[in-house]
C-alpha cells in the first residue's frame, strides 16, 4: 500500500457507475485506476473527487498492473476560485492537456509533479493577468521537457529560432521555425519576469492569440508526434 498525492489527468466512464481515473501521482508517475461504482448513490468515493484537475491525497495498492485500484482518494488541497471561475477554468484545463500530451514517464518525477500541483495552486489564487497563466506555464514548463529557451545569447538577437531554441540575428527563412521580432520580444519579458510577474505582460488580444499558438507549434516541433490540443479553442473563445 502507498500512500501519494496526485493530480487528476482524466477520467472515462466506465458500465454504469464505475471510472477510469488517469492521475499524475507524486510517488508512482502516472497511473490509471478503476474505481467502482463512484457514480451511485451510495458510492464510497464521490465522482466530484474526480474532477479533472483535483489536487488529492491516495492510498492506492501498489502492483505493476496497467489498470490499479485506490483503496482511498480525497481532496488534499480545494481550490477557491479555479474550478468556478470560467477564464480559469479554461486555462486550466489547458495546461491539464498539456501536461498529459507532453509527459510521457511512468516514472517518479517530483520536481515535475510540483510544479504542476503549484501552477495549479498559483492560477487558483491569481486576480488579474489569468491570460497569461498558459503562456508563462508552456515557457516554464518546456525546462521540464528539455528544450527551455537558450538566452546566453539573447543581447542583440532579435529572432528565436525555435528549432535549436536560441536567438538569432536575423530570422530563419522557414516561418515555422522563428518567431516574429515581436513575438521574440514578448518571449523574452516572460523569461526574465518569471511567475510572480507574468500577469504584468500587457498584449492585445490578437497578439496574446498569436504568441499562444507560436508556442504550440514549438512544442509540436519538440515532442514527436504531439496529438492537438482540443483545449485551445475553448481558452482562445474566453480571452475574446
Amino acid at each position: 500500500m502507498i500512500q501519494t498525492k496526485g493530480i487528476v489527468f482524466r477520467t472515462t466512464k466506465y458500465g454504469e457507475s464505475s471510472l477510469i481515473v488517469e492521475i499524475y501521482t507524486e510517488e508512482l508517475g502516472i497511473q490509471s485506476y478503476i474505481i467502482n461504482g463512484v457514480r451511485s448513490k451510495n458510492a464510497k468515493t464521490k465522482a466530484a473527487v474526480l474532477q479533472l484537475m483535483s489536487l488529492v491525497d491516495m492510498e492506492v495498492y501498489n502492483s505493476k498492473r496497467n489498470l490499479n485500484r485506490i483503496k482511498e482518494v480525497r481532496i488534499s488541497q480545494p481550490f477557491q476560485d479555479l474550478v468556478f471561475n470560467p477564464r480559469k477554468s479554461t486555462a486550466g484545463l489547458f495546461v491539464l492537456e498539456l501536461a498529459r500530451k507532453s509527459v510521457k514517464e511512468i516514472e517518479t518525477n517530483k520536481d515535475l509533479f510540483h510544479f504542476l500541483w503549484n501552477s495549479l495552486l498559483f492560477l487558483d489564487k491569481m486576480e488579474v493577468g489569468v491570460s497569461n497563466f498558459p503562456l508563462c506555464f508552456m515557457i516554464q514548463f518546456s525546462s521540464f521537457l528539455g528544450f527551455y529557451p537558450n538566452m546566453d545569447q539573447e543581447l542583440g538577437r532579435s529572432f528565436f529560432n525555435m528549432y535549436n531554441g536560441g536567438f538569432e540575428m536575423t530570422r530563419s527563412v522557414h516561418p515555422m521555425y522563428s518567431m516574429t521580432e515581436e513575438q521574440s520580444q514578448l518571449l523574452i519579458q516572460f523569461l526574465q519576469k518569471g511567475w510572480e510577474s507574468c500577469r504584468e505582460i500587457q498584449m492585445d488580444t490578437e497578439t496574446h492569440k498569436a504568441f499562444l499558438l507560436k508556442l504550440i507549434d514549438y512544442y509540436k516541433l519538440h515532442i514527436e508526434k504531439m496529438p492537438p490540443l482540443n483545449a485551445t479553442k475553448l481558452f482562445l473563445m474566453m480571452q475574446d
